[in-house]
């Protein structure tokens, strides 16, 4: 009798996201290259799933530039029982470096502008932290709103991580699985397809990448994705799918992180080097920007121009305007992390939010404008000084 050939069950999780103040035509270029291709695999082939975070802010934007055909064919998806959503911050701020009212109401801004747009085919159980960045104090806010479980990276915490198992973070109650992040951060169909080949017994494989992977960043010339899909020994689970199949727990608690930090980083106690690092000027200057908006749009909740100030803050909180002064190389796939035009378009919200308060004395605005202006200055001096000739 020939031996069953061994099984890979694979959780697949999808995050796509564009920020605030995306070029359109680069939107455009993604969603033809990437969210509709990935539609008409799932659509064509019924044993593809997974679970997809999608920020609000995202789906605001293809809402507003007509994209019709994304929103309608995750929402076939979702009634087809093909795809999950899970919820997370609206405007993709990094979570653990945010009060705790800032913290709910991106949460909270998210479900409303979601629910709105995909109806009653949103229904998260799950959440996305932005960037996996972990903090005990956000574990518990996720919850408190009713949250089951999060996805988290296997470097942030302590040992090996046993995919067969059921973990739950201790101080939280919340279910948590853990993505691979050496799988995640290559293209995994074809790490996949090579464990396949050479499979002695039964996998378990989770990956988190961004959904922008397949299609944009990278082409699938081989259609490895499709070959691994015809796979009959391939079983493909959404997440919550995943966690109930598994029994018993295993309590974490995981380290104050993201899914990019390294050991290093850690043991340095710069878990956020990428949105917040102590020894980055530029980083320190826009927090104390952020940090002082924050504070005064919190203040001014009954101003008649709330709307506009809390419209522009939300967007200048998106871990984008932190990302583009980190100058670093998180993975293959991105770019020297300096854009001094993007951190500019976080800036500018950021003050906008300011300059929209109708009650705000001139002082406080003009206090607000002198650290704008010597943060710009900053910005521009720091990109000619050290890139200006590359």
């Amino acid at each position: 009798m020939a031996k069953n050939k061994p099984e890979l069950t694979w959780v697949n999780f999808l995050h796509i996201y564009q920020p605030p103040a995306q070029f359109p035509e680069i939107l455009d270029r993604v969603a033809r290259e990437s969210y509709l291709e990935l539609i008409a695999l799932a659509t064509r082939c019924k044993r593809f799933s997974f679970t997809l975070n999608i920020n609000a802010c995202l789906a605001e934007q293809l809402v507003e530039r007509g994209h019709k055909k994304v929103i309608d064919g995750l929402l076939r998806l979702a009634r087809r029982g093909q795809i999950e959503f899970t919820g997370s911050a609206a405007y993709h701020a990094i979570l653990p470096l945010l009060p705790e009212h800032e913290i709910i109401h991106q949460i909270k801004k998210n479900d409303e502008i979601n629910k709105r747009i995909f109806g009653a085919a949103y229904k998260p159980t799950g959440f996305f932290l932005p960037e996996m960045a972990y903090g005990a104090r956000v574990a518990k806010i996720v919850r408190q709103l009713g949250f089951k479980w999060l996805i988290l990276d296997e470097k942030q915490v302590r040992g090996k991580i046993d995919n067969q198992k059921k973990y739950i973070i201790r101080h939280a109650g919340l279910e948590v699985i853990f993505r691979e992040r050496e799988l995640s951060k290559s293209f995994p169909p074809q790490i996949l397809f090579n464990r396949l080949q050479k499979a002695e017994q039964d996998m378990v494989a989770v990956s988190a990448t961004d959904g922008e992977l397949y299609g944009h960043w990278h082409q699938d010339y081989d259609k490895l994705l499709q070959r691994l899909l015809a796979k009959r020994q391939v079983k493909i689970l959404k997440v919550s799918d995943f966690l109930f199949e598994r029994e018993g727990k295993l309590s974490v608690e995981p380290f104050r992180s993201s899914w990019e930090t390294l050991p290093q980083e850690l043991v340095a106690g710069v878990p956020f080097r990428l949105w917040n690092d102590p020894r980055n000027k530029l980083h320190q200057a826009l927090w104390q920007m952020a940090n002082l908006v924050m504070k005064i749009v919190k203040k001014h909740e009954r101003d008649p121009n709330y709307y506009w100030a809390r419209w522009h803050l939300d967007r200048g909180l998106a871990s984008c305007t932190f990302w583009w002064c980190s100058r670093t190389r998180p993975s293959p796939f991105c770019p020297i992390t300096w854009n001094p035009d993007e951190i500019e378009k976080g800036l500018i919200q950021l003050i906008r939010a300011i300059r929209s308060l109708e009650g705000l004395p001139a002082k406080t605005k003009l206090l607000a404008e002198k650290k704008y202006f010597k943060l710009q200055k900053l910005i521009w001096q720091t990109h000619w000084r050290e890139y200006g000739e590359k």
